[in-house]
């Protein structure tokens, strides 16, 4: 996640570069930048959360309590997935800004 936000402030810094500046379609996709890292913020604060609680998973002690984590374990890599999906769809998106052959 942290490596995200560094993408992201690469990509936005090429976007604001000379090469790019006036052209329309790096605007529009410029714009996105600030909400894709406040979702990214979201997630890695997330990650510390669910950080902070796996020593709880430790201290199991049924099955009960090991299939509870072993769900919320399984939604919150959904979570992740979707969350790096949407990252990876938005350098594409700049990437054919960039160069629209690719």
């Amino acid at each position: 996640m942290n490596f995200f936000e560094e993408e992201l402030d690469c990509l936005g810094r090429l976007l604001t570069s000379e090469l790019f500046r006036n052209t329309e379609s790096a605007t529009q996709v410029l714009v996105q930048i600030p909400t894709m890292k406040v979702a990214n913020k979201d997630i890695l604060e997330k990650v510390f959360r669910y950080r902070n609680n796996l020593e709880a998973y430790r201290e199991c002690e049924d099955l009960e309590c090991d299939n509870f984590y072993l769900n919320d374990h399984e939604n919150f890599r959904i979570v992740l997935e979707k969350h790096a999906a949407k990252i990876r769809e938005f350098k594409s998106r700049v990437f054919h800004t960039v160069d629209p052959k690719i």
